[in-house]
C-alpha cells in the first residue's frame, strides 16, 4: 500500500477512536503520563501493522492500547519502589 494511501486510510478508520483509547489507557493505569506513551505507541504499532488491518471499528485498536497498557502495569508491579526519604537520606 502507497504511504500516503495507507496514512489516509488510517487517519479515516483509527483516528475517530483516539478519545476512546485515551480513555482506557487511563482507566487501566491511573496515570496520565503513561497514558500518553501507551496511546502513543498504541498509534505508532497500528499504523506499523495497518496493512493487516481487517476492521472497521477501534477494536483491533483499543486491543492494542489494552496489551500495552497490560505490560506497562507488569513492568512497574515489578519495579523497585524507592520512597522520596531513601532518595534523599530521610527517614521514610
Amino acid at each position: 500500500m502507497e504511504a500516503a494511501a495507507k496514512a489516509d486510510l488510517f487517519e479515516k478508520a483509527l483516528l475517530p477512536h483516539l478519545d476512546a483509547a485515551s480513555n482506557l489507557a487511563r482507566w487501566l493505569t491511573r496515570n496520565e503520563h503513561a497514558t500518553r506513551d501507551i496511546v502513543q505507541g498504541a498509534y505508532l504499532r497500528a499504523f506499523r501493522f495497518f496493512n493487516g488491518f481487517r476492521g472497521r471499528d477501534g477494536q483491533w485498536l483499543l486491543s492494542v492500547v489494552r496489551n500495552r497498557a497490560l505490560t506497562w502495569l507488569c513492568r512497574e508491579k515489578t519495579a523497585p519502589q524507592v520512597s522520596f526519604g531513601e532518595i534523599h537520606g530521610r527517614p521514610g
